[in-house]
């Protein structure tokens, strides 16, 4: 968690190492880092964003929202896709997984 125009703001920082020069070589070679959040019970799309990665190791920060006990019911999807469309490794995730993870880092007051 960190501090946001003054209030807190829940991030994902997501580590992304692409080695590959083989398949990564030159512009629009290189691995997308797509973080897609839907509405759990419809499926509904509600937000979505795609970082194109580079090369070696990077960190991508995914900014979630203010730390809520009863976060909206929503699955976030972060997915790795390579340039040939192939889905490198995908996670899931509850909003209020990640709030709770969150939430369970910060010292108690």
């Amino acid at each position: 968690m960190i501090t946001l125009n003054d209030a807190p703001m829940v991030v994902l920082d997501v580590r992304v190492f692409n080695g590959c020069v083989d398949e990564g070589a030159g512009a629009g070679k290189m691995p997308a880092v797509s973080l897609v959040t839907r509405d759990t019970a419809s499926g509904a799309w509600v937000f979505g964003s795609t970082i194109m990665a580079g090369y070696g190791r990077q960190t991508y920060r995914c900014y979630i929202g203010t730390p809520t006990a009863t976060p909206p019911v929503r699955t976030l999807a972060l997915t790795v896709t390579r340039a040939n469309g192939s889905v490198q490794d995908s996670r899931t995730a509850t909003l209020a997984e990640v709030m709770q993870a969150a939430l369970a880092t910060q010292p108690v007051a």
